[in-house]
């Protein structure tokens, strides 16, 4: 899907991002986002960004309703019955008599106690043949059971499509091009545990369809300019960067010029002050639980995806002038600023929800022709927040623009109280904050199912706008 593009690390690279053990951004969109970009199993979250639908109902969950009349039999007082279906601890007389659990000699119990877990499973409902990992009750599928086009398990709906990097934790997880949600082969994983590792990588990175460097927890010190050019026909197209609270850092600038697919996930990419990553023609990147820090500009020319991620701008307001310069956003739980004038400019179309885009110069600016939405999100920010966005529409966002159609809930001028600056820069909601943005959001399908921290959206009730729900 991009063709000609150059990879370079700038100088300054770092980690120490959030990632959550669960994707709250699996969210069908699969990532709180959508599509690929759902939210994903890595995800709090992005996450990132939508996490994969399941089911409101626990498939562990008795069943209530009368007891029928039967043998005389001793019955566990908490189990319930619906006709001749009963709860663990209650009798049964064959497969598919227990509303919950299995039926071993006349009883309903755990899958885990059956003697052939699955067996047990596969009899009861052909649509739960595996136990759970802990055995506590029939699921559609579990992680083993899962591969090929669809390696991530969802144990209400089955083996679906990955969007998250931590449904291949072996490798990582196509997030676009055509083998979008499959995980990387395995074959293709270059461990890096160093500076002249992750160089040898870059430069000895072969023609084949795809590469996936793994980063070793730790600081990556730079101080020279390494740079990475993609050349098509022989360099990989795809390469996933995955950190392990991974710091990339160093330099007087490091640039990053990037293949046609670029995945980078819970990595720090600190201190500029010149680009960070950058797309020469066309290039497609995807941040997930990652940081880029005091760039002048930290994104240049590539259509970017943020994921449960944070960009502060250069505060010297220098190089390029704009922190994201980009043609196409999608962005979700991802926190942009302090520090840019403009901290975003966007050039084709936009897809913001719940972004905190606070402490700007200059938010977010758009060129003739933008188009997309933003919405559930907070623009406030010293300078303008919003300015030539006349194509985006705006809904359920806290702004501080009033008559300029950004919809949603016009508040005071950007107070810096509102926020408490967690480690990460993340802006997290005061107390007064929690007062001044509560009730402004209104989660609708495709939005994210969690907030940065995985604390899930309230989808039948007004909530917050920005990465936090209180």
């Amino acid at each position: 899907m991009r063709r000609i593009c150059i990879l370079g690390l700038g100088l300054g690279l770092g980690a120490g991002c959030f990632s959550p053990d669960e994707a709250p951004d699996l969210d069908t969109d699969g990532n709180g986002t959508t599509g690929a970009e759902s939210m994903g199993a890595g995800g709090p979250t992005d996450g990132p960004d939508t996490m994969a639908s399941t089911s409101a109902t626990d498939p562990g969950a008795t069943a209530t309703t009368d007891q029928t009349s039967g043998p005389s039999t001793t019955v566990d007082p908490t189990a319930q019955e619906t006709g001749t279906e009963t709860g663990i601890g209650g009798s049964c007389s064959g497969p598919g008599d227990c509303a919950s659990g299995v039926c071993v000699e006349m009883e309903c119990v755990p899958c885990g106690d059956a003697p052939q877990p699955d067996t047990a499973c596969a009899e009861s409902d052909a649509a739960t043949p595996f136990c759970s990992e802990d055995g506590s009750s029939c699921v559609a599928c579990t992680a083993s059971s899962c591969d090929g086009s669809t390696p991530a398990c969802d144990p209400q709906a089955g083996c679906v499509a990955c969007n998250e990097h931590s449904q291949c934790p072996e490798s990582a997880c196509h997030l676009g091009g055509p083998d979008e949600g499959s995980c990387f082969d395995t074959a293709d994983v270059v461990e890096v545990s160093d500076t002249s590792e992750l160089d040898a990588a870059l430069e000895g990175a072969g023609s084949g369809g795809q590469l996936v460097l793994r980063l070793s927890s730790g600081t990556f010190d730079y101080t020279g300019f390494p740079l990475f050019y993609y050349q098509e026909g022989v360099h990989p197209p795809e390469i996933a960067m995955i950190g392990d609270n991974t710091t990339l850092t160093g330099g007087a600038t490091t640039l990053m010029f990037a293949p046609p697919l670029l995945y980078v996930s819970d990595v720090e990419f600190s201190q500029g002050p010149g680009r960070a990553i950058s797309c020469s023609g066309s290039g497609e990147i995807w941040l997930d639980d990652s940081s880029l820090e005091n760039y002048g500009t930290a994104v240049l020319g590539c259509d970017t995806h943020l994921r449960r991620s944070q960009v502060r701008g250069d505060p010297t307001g220098t190089d390029f002038g704009g922190t994201l310069n980009v043609p196409s956003l999608v962005a979700t739980n991802s926190d942009l600023g302090p520090g840019g004038d403009p901290l975003l400019n966007v050039t084709d179309s936009i897809d913001l929800r719940y972004v905190t885009l606070v402490g700007n110069t200059g938010g977010l600016t758009c060129e003739a022709g933008t188009d997309g939405s933003v919405r559930n999100s907070i623009l406030v920010n010293p300078g303008t927040s919003v300015q030539g966005c006349n194509g985006v529409g705006f809904t359920n966002n806290a702004h501080d623009q009033p008559g300029e159609g950004l919809g949603g809930t016009v508040v005071p001028e950007y107070d810096p109280n509102w926020f408490v600056i967690s480690t990460g820069s993340r802006f997290f909601l005061s107390a007064s904050g929690e007062n001044v943005f509560e009730g402004v959001a209104d989660w609708d399908e495709g939005d994210p199912l969690f907030d940065i921290e995985g604390d899930p959206r309230p989808q039948d009730m007004p909530g917050y706008p920005g990465v936090d729900e209180p």
